[in-house]
C-alpha cells in the first residue's frame, strides 16, 4: 500500500487521523505500508510509528494552486512497486497519487474530509486537480453523509463515493484528564466545551444562540 498523507503530526486534524491510521494498518501482518509525506515533514521531526516505511518525497502543502506552486505535482513518485494507492485526504495531494496511480496502471482511492474536498471545487485550477482525483479514483471514502451531499453538489457528477465513519479508539477517551486549572478559571460555573477549529460547518453559533436561552435557566454557564 502507498499512502499518501500531509502531515504525521498528532496536533492537528489530519495529522492525528493519519498516525491513527497506520497505528491500526500495521497491526495486520499481511499489509506492508510505505508512508508517503512532504519533504519538510522529515525536518519538523513529527513522532512516526516505529517499524512503518516513510519516504518525504512530496512537494510543500499547498491551499491554493498557482502556476508556479502546482509544478512539482505534476511529477509525483514511482508507485510501481506497489498494489494498491491511497490519498488519506483531499486536495493537494490526492491529485499527486492519483497521477502516481494512474502512470503505474495502480487502482486508486482516495479519502476526503470536509473543507479541502469541496472548498477547492469553487477555484479553477483547484478544480481541474481536484476533479482529475475524482475521476480516476475507485472510490471515494467520506466520513459523512453531508461530505457525501457537499461533494456531489460541488462537483455535479456522479462519484463512487462511500461514507466510512471516522474510526474512534474508545479505551483512549477513557483516560482521566486534569481539569482543574479550567475548572479554577471558570469557578463556580457550569462549562459547556467544544473542541474543534472554527468552521462554519461544525455549527458553534448554533451553540451560541442557544445559550441565550439555556442562561435563562442557567445563569452559571460558560462556553469555552
Amino acid at each position: 500500500l502507498a499512502l499518501f498523507a500531509s502531515t504525521i503530526d498528532v496536533t492537528n486534524g489530519y495529522g492525528n487521523i493519519t498516525y491513527e491510521y497506520v497505528h491500526e494498518l500495521r497491526k495486520h501482518k499481511d499489509i506492508s505500508l510505505t508512508l508517503f509525506l512532504p519533504k519538510n515533514e522529515a525536518e519538523l521531526g513529527h513522532q512516526l510509528i516505529a517499524d512503518v516505511n516513510a519516504r518525504y518525497c512530496l512537494p510543500p502543502y499547498i491551499f491554493r494552486a498557482r502556476p508556479w506552486n502546482i509544478v512539482p505535482y505534476f511529477c509525483p513518485p514511482d508507485v510501481r512497486e506497489f498494489d494498491l494507492v491511497h490519498s488519506l485526504f483531499d486536495f493537494p495531494y490526492c491529485f499527486s497519487a492519483a497521477v502516481s496511480a494512474r502512470r503505474a496502471r495502480k487502482p486508486f482511492i482516495m479519502g476526503v474530509q470536509g473543507t479541502y474536498g469541496v472548498l477547492p471545487l469553487t477555484w479553477p485550477i483547484e478544480r481541474m486537480m481536484l476533479m482529475y482525483a475524482y475521476r480516476h479514483a475507485k472510490e471515494i471514502i467520506v466520513p459523512s453523509r453531508f461530505t457525501e451531499e457537499k461533494t456531489k453538489q460541488y462537483a455535479r457528477e456522479i462519484l463512487p463515493i462511500r461514507i466510512i465513519h471516522n474510526g474512534v479508539d474508545y479505551l483512549r477517551f477513557q483516560k482521566q484528564v486534569d481539569s482543574a486549572a479550567i475548572r479554577e478559571k471558570y469557578s463556580g460555573k457550569k462549562i459547556i466545551l467544544t473542541v474543534g477549529g472554527l468552521r462554519n460547518r461544525k455549527g458553534h453559533e448554533l451553540v451560541i444562540m442557544a445559550l441565550a436561552r439555556v442562561r435563562a435557566q442557567v445563569p452559571t454557564i460558560a462556553y469555552v
